[in-house]
């Protein structure tokens, strides 16, 4: 049995897309309408308002721009990524059009509907009048469907039913059988000599999507950092129905300023009240599913990324490297604006490097894709901005300097005789054909700037200059705050030093490998700007190493996750350098297979070793405790209760007191669920009086700690280390779920 393949629906007959697309619209006004009048159907309008939303303007976009035959993979990434593009700066214009033609609340559901459903028909339309007479779709054939594919498309439903297991009867067993399982289908993928080339992908997918859920599906709410902040954003769009640049901009409290960060992104402030209210999706929903699906499609675009630079298999070993690394399934599943920055980083070096566009297509998805990295978050956005300085700064170097020499000498190039005329002209030819241009740096840098200019009050702007200037410390001795950070940190188990341990032979690998393609970049087969990258990257990395004032500055784990980026595939070339080292010592130019392949097996074993202990499997069973929601949920200090957020709502019930006071975790609460007017809620500080009007707010988890004669968790951020016990001993009890509210 054949069916046309619904991942190239850009290869499809005309009329089978256009029924396709019509279909999906037609079904989401349907549920639309039924939940109107209370009658939703469960699921149907969530799963409508995604495909429409996520997938369909993105096909047809590609359509339009007569894009085809671009493989099964690369069809869905930049289909969903033009999508998520589609929907931001639409929702961005019905912003800013909206008032003007007399709406004022413009990001209403039924506007929100009304108008995407128009643009969806537009470019629908479009993409009829431009690509009607192609049709050349590729076929999926059922009976040819093997038991490995099978498994691989169980791999997410294990890890859901898992996360069910642990929320319910905290039992792990199910999360422990997926971590092997991943292991298993690594090792099978990396011993095999053939392997069919759309397994490594799906493989991939199926391993990504699988880890990050088990984790965001822990607990019924929201748990993890900035994610509290963020949902703060989409519930002030939500319930306005309309985004304001300068949200949270003008008060002046702690919590105030972060949050007026994450409302500058569109990521947030756009694209999550576009599904939520379309799709009838809840808060949490969005940011533990929905986010999750999207960030694990930058693993794939990460493996179509390096097999353009490498082999197939060392493509899917430094994806996987990728995926195993602990910030991507756990800190970043708690960062939503992260996870779509990140994907829209990867489309952008693929678009890059790839041979297959015309200049002018390149051109318009380079500018589509930075666009929306830019406006989906401000760190990656400047911290790219620096990269792609210093990349063409290094590439300009290496014509024009004495690197140059060295590599016309290396490669056969023109002798070092030749006349300046054909030096010239050999320069000339090299800088038509390099990807990284001063014109595209100007352009990214110019919009990076522009954008966070106009949103927040510049104040984003400001945070990143002033984050740059504390991390130029007179010398690399570490900082005060970080020797007594240090000092507050227990020591660690052995199972702990051994992990970290681990990483670090993962990074010695990785220098490796980068050696190993600078000197012999030919066998490599890595572009020149790809290793520009790659030493950038990589001399990030060593001041992370070089400069410790950057812990408490920046978040060194994120920063270290960002360089995997480029640098993730070096790892297996640094651990393949080694099997070559005895013939490059004995100067034999050829590799045998044999080697290569053991090289494959010993990267292979090496990377499940780090999935084992990063993901905790290791510490689970030896029942030590990680930081591993899935496996250790009840240790995680912002582990949210239902008493939580029935206080919470209590609180902005209420909604007549002066100040809520809390300390941190608990401000994250009341952020995400309590609907209190920012301004009101405050920071525990020493000169904190506590007034009739105002309230303080403790979290179940610390309440617990606190009847016990322990100490609540809850120190950090501007308190300097106040703890909410120091001034609840003297203050009513007026409202108790669990988490408690206190007043004078």
């Amino acid at each position: 049995m054949k069916l046309d393949n619904p991942l190239e629906m850009n290869d499809w007959k005309i009329r089978n897309f256009l029924l396709f697309s019509f279909s999906w619209l037609a079904l989401l006004w349907i549920m639309f309408a039924l939940k109107s009048v209370g009658l939703g159907v469960p699921l149907l309008q969530q799963v409508a308002g995604c495909v429409c939303l996520l997938f369909i303007p993105g096909l047809a976009v590609l359509r339009i721009l007569r894009l085809h035959k671009l493989g099964r993979v690369e069809t869905p990434l930049y289909a969903t990524g033009i999508s998520v593009s589609v929907v931001i700066f639409a929702g961005l214009a019905l912003n800013i059009v909206g008032p003007a033609v007399g709406i004022f609340d413009p990001l209403s559901a039924l506007h929100l509907v009304l108008f995407m459903s128009g643009i969806i028909l537009a470019l629908c339309v479009a993409s009829y009048w431009r690509d009607k007479d192609y049709a050349a779709p590729s076929h999926l054939h059922v009976k040819a469907v093997s038991p490995l594919t099978l498994g691989l498309l169980l791999l997410p439903f294990l890890s859901i039913y898992g996360a069910y297991l642990v929320n319910n009867y905290e039992i792990s067993a199910l999360i422990l059988l997926l971590i092997v399982c991943a292991g298993a289908v690594v090792l099978i993928l990396s011993s095999r000599k053939k392997v069919d080339s759309s397994t490594y992908p799906l493989a991939i997918f199926a391993i990504s999507l699988s880890l990050l859920l088990s984790n965001a599906l822990i607990s019924r709410y929201l748990w993890g950092w900035d994610v509290f902040g963020e949902a703060n954003v989409v519930n002030s769009v939500i319930n306005n129905a309309i985004w304001n640049p300068n949200y949270a901009a003008g008060f002046n409290t702690f919590q105030s300023g972060i949050v007026a960060g994450y409302n500058a992104v569109l990521s947030i402030s756009i694209l999550a009240p576009a599904l939520s209210q379309i799709g009838n999706i809840d808060i949490a929903s969005l940011f533990k599913i929905v986010y999750p699906a999207l960030f694990s499609l930058v693993p794939v675009a990460l493996y179509q990324l390096f097999r353009k630079q490498t082999s197939e298999k060392v493509a899917f070993l430094g994806s996987f490297y990728f995926v195993v690394v602990p910030t991507f399934f756990i800190e970043t599943v708690a960062i939503a604006r992260q996870e779509i920055a990140e994907l829209f980083l990867v489309l952008f070096l693929l678009v890059l490097f790839s041979k297959k566009f015309s200049m002018m297509t390149r051109a318009c998805l380079l500018i589509l894709f930075a666009g929306t990295m830019i406006v989906s978050h401000y760190g990656i956005a400047y911290l790219f901005m620096i990269q792609l300085i210093v990349v063409y700064v290094l590439l300009v170097v290496a014509d024009k300097g004495p690197l140059d020499f060295v590599r016309r000498k290396r490669n056969g190039g023109p002798p070092a005789f030749t006349s300046l005329a054909s030096a010239r002209s050999s320069s000339t030819n090299m800088r038509k054909d390099r990807a990284i241009t001063a014109t595209l740096v100007i352009i990214f840098a110019a919009m990076a700037l522009a954008w966070y200019s106009y949103t927040a009050k510049a104040l984003t702007l400001s945070y990143f200059t002033q984050a740059i200037v504390n991390s130029v410390p007179t010398n690399v001795v570490p900082s005060t705050t970080a020797q007594a950070s240090a000092k507050l940190e227990s020591s660690p188990t052995l199972l702990a030093s051994f992990t970290s341990r681990l990483n670090t032979v993962a990074s010695l690998f990785i220098f490796l490998g980068v050696v190993a393609a600078f000197v012999d970049r030919r066998r490599m087969g890595v572009d020149r700007e790809y290793l520009a990258f790659a030493v950038s990257s990589g001399l990030l990395a060593l001041l992370i190493v070089a400069l410790p004032v950057l812990e408490t500055t920046w978040n060194v784990s994120r920063l270290h996750h960002l360089t995997l980026i480029i640098l993730a595939p070096f790892c297996v070339l640094g651990i393949m350098a080694l099997f070559r080292l005895p013939g490059l010592i004995k100067k034999t130019d050829k590799t045998s297979y044999p080697h290569e392949r053991k090289a494959y097996v010993v990267a292979s074993v090496f990377l499940v070793l780090l999935l084992l202990f990063n993901t905790g499997f290791m510490s689970a069973l030896a029942r030590e405790p990680m930081l591993s929601p899935s496996l250790f949920h009840e240790d995680l200090p912002l582990f949210v209760h239902g008493g939580d957020l029935a206080g919470a709502k209590w609180l902005g019930a209420a909604g007549r007191q002066d100040s809520v006071y809390a300390d941190y975790y608990s401000l994250s609460i009341l952020l995400a669920y309590s609907n209190t007017s920012i301004e009101k809620i405050q920071s525990l500080t020493p000169k904190t009086k506590i007034t009739t009007e105002s309230k303080i707010f403790v979290r179940a988890g610390d309440v617990a700690l606190i009847e016990s004669g322990g100490k609540n968790e809850q120190l950090l951020g501007p308190s300097g280390g106040i703890l909410s016990s120091s001034f609840t001993g003297n203050l009513s009890k007026i409202y108790d779920s669990g988490s408690v509210i206190y007043s004078d």
